[in-house]
This record gives C-alpha cells, structure tokens and sequence, in this order.
C-alpha cells in the first residue's frame, strides 16, 4: 500500500470494540505507525502518522505531503487500523 491508496474491506479492521475501549487502544497509535483515515469523500485512505498529541492525531494523507488532523472526538469514526496480513 502507498500513503493515500483507498482501502478495500480486506486492507481494514473494523472496531469490535465500544468506543470507549477503542479509544484506549488507538492511544497506543504511535507516530510513524499506518491507519486508515476517512476522508471527506466517505473513502478510507491509507495514511501514516505525523504527529500525536493527547487532543489530535495528523496525518500524512498522499505522497505530496497533504496532512489532516483529527481531533480525539473523531478518533472512533474516522480512524480504522491497517489490517497487517493485507499491508504486506
């Protein structure tokens, strides 16, 4: 996968988890890991992590750089994890 390739169901794992709990877990989300992020288009686009505060998450979105920061209210419904046996 390229940073701002658009992820089939197979690419993403989906949240078995409340949110609660799968807020906890995105806390471990380091940066230089890969997520799914959804874009305003509705899709999900493989992006890796820039920078991580306890507030918000940004982006690296494509190859040209372009960034998207989301805040920790948007964790839940606009952040997937990389599913590793479809990344390779």
């Amino acid at each position: 996968l390229d940073l701002g390739d658009v992820g089939t169901p197979r690419d993403i794992i989906l949240f078995e988890y409340s949110p609660s709990i799968a807020l906890k877990i995105m806390n471990s989300l380091r940066v230089h890991d890969f997520a799914f992020i959804q874009r305003s288009s509705g899709q999900w686009t493989y992006a890796i992590i820039a920078e991580k505060r306890e507030d918000a998450i940004r982006f690296v979105v494509n190859v040209n750089g372009d960034t998207k920061t989301l805040s920790k209210k948007h964790w839940y419904t606009s952040i997937r994890w990389v599913n590793p046996e479809e990344a390779c």
